[in-house]
């Protein structure tokens, strides 16, 4: 019966409805088959089946979600969900994709010639329709690996619908994308952001929703376009996807007069002690000093004011953490590499 069960689920993934109650009939019909043929008795087989087909039903007609196991692989559809969309008045657009492949001023799915393999940008767009009629607009974007290249960028205005909304509604009308509406598909474990997501509401109360952890959501090409119908707006405005481009502060980085004073934090039971004064660092591991040492702030990474003796164009590391980097304005974040493993310690400034 368990073997049977197994079986089942990985043919559950069913939306039509007519689909569904055939599959229904050719699972009882097989079941029963093996039941006569196992010659098992006919009350136990009844409160078998019973059992094996309401654990079905619920696989076919809810919001089925197993409980999560790192690793584990869920795939499903959302009810109430349907995939022919009815009204054309969008009144919240957002896109939350790691596969736009195109950002201003140039191509920057590149080859990287070090690992072999495409950069693919990061990016985030939305478009909300407030009571007064206006559009609040939103989009953010960084390379795949955020780097500090002029491309990560940060933009908020809100403006009169001059379109905008019905530009995003032929894009989702031309590429049909509410025929797989409703579906999810999540890995467990993955880290938050991966993958893509699609949410579009409309006047109606109707619905898009796609979610996929693991790949794209949608194809390149309506993700393309999305992404030159914002890019659009934000020249209206004066601004443009870009560093410099940008209206809202990207970089919180740390600075000299913040760090002054003592910050503290357990790294596995160990106590680590940072005391700033001036552009000085005193760095204590387990009661040990381990740097005592200028430091200089690189994109918003504390180092230690030394160049790498195999590399004179990059900054060491402190012995005790690779670099340090500011969480808030209360705590401080240190890089630790050891024995092949990386991990970090919350240090929060001593009053």
């Amino acid at each position: 019966m368990e073997v049977l069960f197994r079986y089942f689920r990985r043919k559950s993934q069913v939306r039509n409805s007519r689909m569904r109650k055939n599959l229904i009939c050719w699972m009882f019909g097989v079941m029963t088959a093996a039941i006569i043929s196992w010659g098992a008795p006919v009350q136990e087989c009844v409160a078998g089946v019973k059992d094996v087909l309401e654990e079905v039903g619920d696989m076919l007609f809810s919001n089925r979600e197993d409980r999560p196991v790192c690793g584990g692989h869920h795939q499903y559809y959302l009810k109430d969900h349907p995939n022919v969309i009815n009204s054309e008045n969008i009144v919240s657009f957002t896109f939350d994709t790691h596969g736009v492949s195109e950002f201003e001023g140039g191509y920057v799915g590149e080859l990287d010639e070090k690992n072999k393999n495409f950069l693919y940008p990061v990016m985030y767009v939305s478009a909300i329709k407030q009571p007064d009629g206006r559009i609040a607009v939103e989009a953010r974007g960084t390379g795949r690996y955020r780097q500090r290249d002029g491309k990560t960028f940060h933009v908020k205005y809100t403006v009169e619908d001059d379109g905008l909304m019905a530009e995003l509604q032929k894009v989702v009308r031309r590429y049909n994308l509410s025929q797989n509406n409703g579906f999810v598909n999540h890995t467990d474990g993955i880290p938050s952001g991966d993958g893509d997501t699609l949410s579009v509401k409309y006047d109606s109360g109707e619905r898009i929703y796609i979610n996929d952890n693991v790949q794209r959501a949608i194809p390149e090409d309506p993700a393309n376009e999305i992404y030159e119908i914002f890019l659009a707006s934000a020249h209206k405005q004066g601004l443009a996807f870009s560093t410099a481009g940008s209206n809202v502060k990207i970089y919180d980085d740390p600075d000299e007069e913040m760090l002054q004073g003592t910050w503290t934090g357990k790294h596995f039971g160990a106590e680590c002690i940072c005391e700033f004064t001036g552009n000085h660092v005193k760095i204590y591991y387990d009661g040990r000093l381990t740097d005592d040492t200028d430091y200089v702030i690189v994109e918003g990474r504390i180092k230690p004011d030394r160049k790498r003796a195999d590399n004179p164009d990059r900054y060491d590391d402190f012995n005790t953490f690779t670099s340090i980097t500011k969480a808030n304005n209360f705590t401080l974040t240190g890089h630790v590499y050891r024995n092949n493993s990386s991990s970090t310690v919350s240090l929060n400034k001593k009053k």
